[in-house]
Formats: structure tokens, C-alpha cells, sequence
């Protein structure tokens, strides 16, 4: 199987599954954001109050990646 090259930055007040804030991945094509999240440690759980963006576009976590992705993964915070 081919492997893709994608980046996933952590942003804002979330649980990071390593020091830095981002990290370079090579994974296997076909793999989708969701499924390196659980990888990574997080639950199914925690996967209902992430939201992931690919530049300024919402995707689900469902989403495949591409190869050369750049993938922002964050809490949403609101305020009144």
C-alpha cells in the first residue's frame, strides 16, 4: 500500500497526544482522521468535541487524507 506524508497540528486548549504542537506523520493512503485520532490515544469519547480543518474548511473526521495534508485539529470554545 502507498504511503502519504500529512501534517497534524494540535491547536488550542487540547489534550496533545505529544509535546509539540504539531507533528509529521507517514501514514498508509486510505487512512482517515479519525481513525490516526484513535491511534493516537484519544476515545471515541473525546472524538465528539474535536472539530478538524483542512486550511479554512471544516471536514469531518471521517475525512481521508490527502497526501501533503495540513490538518488543524481543535476544541471549538464559544462565549456569551
Amino acid at each position: 500500500m502507498e504511503k502519504i506524508k500529512v501534517v497534524i497540528e494540535f491547536s488550542g486548549a487540547i489534550k496533545r497526544p505529544f509535546p509539540e504542537s504539531e507533528r509529521e506523520f507517514e501514514l498508509a493512503d486510505g487512512k482517515n482522521i479519525k481513525e490516526v485520532l484513535l491511534d493516537l490515544g484519544y476515545n471515541e469519547r473525546d472524538l465528539k468535541f474535536l472539530v478538524a480543518f483542512r486550511g479554512e474548511t471544516r471536514i469531518p473526521l471521517e475525512e481521508l487524507f490527502v497526501d501533503g495534508d495540513r490538518i488543524k485539529v481543535l476544541i471549538p470554545v464559544g462565549g456569551g
